[in-house]
């Protein structure tokens, strides 16, 4: 897992070091560029200075038309400029421009270099900025008379124009996009990767079962918004079912703590009080034999008592065994919803009656018996909490089943949610929803517009 949470962090690395290193070395090369043209313009300048002067200068054996080829030469770049941006200018002392090629003009900083150049004797090189032409490279050099100078002014961006204009957008366009790449990677590492591995510390830390995700801040972007609100949901979900399992153990355990002390007292008001009778009137018929002079007609009082109450408790007997496992089961939905809607009037003072419409010969014991149990529930719901008079029950048969059990009571105002209702502690609409769960069926309550609640279990076909 360590090794995992370290793989986004190496795949931003991975973009990272690429873009920054474009990044560098593109201002690296921008930077080396410019150094470049900047040297190049300055020899350029250097060597143009020196060879108009010492053409100029010519030899003392040249003839007139060499003289004459030279300084046609000279003139047309004072006329026209040196074949490269920039322009050519004599000068005298002081920085007087003498002659100059178009855009020509000394100013106070190339004037200072004249001046240097005349009391060194030597080339003087500078950088000089003169609008409304590029930063350029200056070279002033005096003639040997000491009376003249030349400058030279080359334009440190000596490609064409198109050509370093396209050198420079390359070179731009290439830091812009770098520079960009590094702000996404960084905005991707603020608004995704960090909120992401905050969300996934707090999961890692968080007790499922116990604990709910609450987050202290929304994250920026709204999916891993979303992200958290479903952890969150899971988390208190997962606290909701711990608590419905904790719930329903104590419900099963309550369950059959209850089942036994209702059979305990079931069986001590009823059977165990009849068969201790049973045993007492055994005892005066054997008190009678043991006499000398046996009254048989007393004698057979107590056997004939003793008799009924066998009987009795035979009979108490095989209705606690009837309401723990119903005989009736096996001969069918119909007699069983008939027997259920019996006992259960009698229980609870309600009119309850049972119709099936169509066959039911299909449903399997096993349905039969959850079907009586929702039935026996609902009917002590409707008793209990409707304070219900009279409750119909019916079994339509067709292409599916469809239990229906309606009332004449005060009816529910809200839907349940089982589950919630589990949770709360009322067992008795959940118990009925497991029981129509546990047979393919689904379960439906609500109220009856005149009054009253029905609940429906559908059984569909070919479950």
């Amino acid at each position: 897992m360590s090794r995992r949470r370290w793989l986004l962090p190496a795949i931003l690395m991975m973009i990272l070091v690429p873009t920054l290193s474009a990044l560098i070395f593109s201002g690296f090369g921008l930077y080396q560029q410019q150094r470049a043209m900047a040297g190049m313009a300055s020899r350029y300048a250097q060597s143009l200075a020196r060879s108009i002067v010492r053409e100029e200068s010519g030899a003392s054996n040249e003839s007139p038309l060499q003289r004459h080829r030279r300084m046609g030469l000279f003139l047309k770049m004072l006329t026209l400029g040196p074949p490269v941006p920039g322009w050519i200018a004599t000068v005298g002392p002081g920085g007087i421009k003498l002659q100059g090629s178009p855009g020509s003009k000394i100013t106070p900083e190339l004037g200072l270099a004249v001046n240097r150049a005349f009391a060194s004797g030597e080339m003087q090189l500078l950088s000089v900025q003169i609008d409304p032409h590029p930063p350029s490279a200056a070279a002033v050099y005096p003639y040997p008379d000491g009376v003249r100078a030349v400058v030279v002014v080359i334009s440190k961006f000596l490609v064409p124009g198109p050509m370093r204009d396209l050198v420079f957008l390359q070179q731009f366009m290439t830091i812009g996009v770098s520079a960009i790449a590094l702000i996404g990677i960084w905005l991707l590492w603020r608004w995704c990767v960090t909120p992401l591995r905050r969300l996934a510390a707090q999961v890692e830390t968080l007790h499922w079962g116990r604990d709910v995700l609450l987050a202290e801040t929304a994250p920026p972007l709204p999916e891993l918004q979303n992200m958290q609100e479903a952890l969150s949901e899971l988390s208190a979900s997962a606290v909701d079912r711990e608590t419905l399992k904790k719930n329903y153990v104590g419900d099963i355990v309550r369950t059959q703590e209850e089942e036994r002390t209702r059979l305990a007292r079931e069986i001590h008001d009823s059977p165990l009080q009849t068969v201790a009778s049973l045993i007492q009137r055994i005892q005066l018929a054997q008190r009678g034999l043991g006499r000398p002079e046996i009254d048989r007609e007393r004698v057979g009082g107590h056997l004939a008592a003793a008799q009924e109450a066998a009987l009795t408790a035979v009979q108490e007997m095989r209705d606690v065994c009837d309401r723990l496992s119903p005989p009736w089961l096996s001969l069918g939905a119909v007699r069983a919803l008939e027997e259920i809607s019996n006992r259960l009037s009698r229980i609870h003072n309600v009119a309850v009656t049972a119709a099936v419409e169509g066959c039911a010969d299909a449903l399997s014991e096993k349905d039969v018996l959850a079907l009586c149990r929702i039935v026996q529930e609902a009917v002590a719901n409707s008793a209990r909490h409707g304070h219900a008079a009279s409750v119909e029950v019916k079994l339509a048969c067709g292409d599916g089943y469809r239990l229906t059990i309606a009332d004449d009571g005060s009816g529910i105002d809200r839907e349940f949610d089982p589950e919630v209702l589990r949770v709360q502690g009322h067992r008795g609409i959940a118990s009925m929803t497991e029981r129509a769960t546990l047979i393919g069926a689904s379960f439906s309550i609500c109220r009856r517009p005149e009054g009253g609640t029905l609940i429906a279990v559908d059984i569909p076909a070919g479950r």
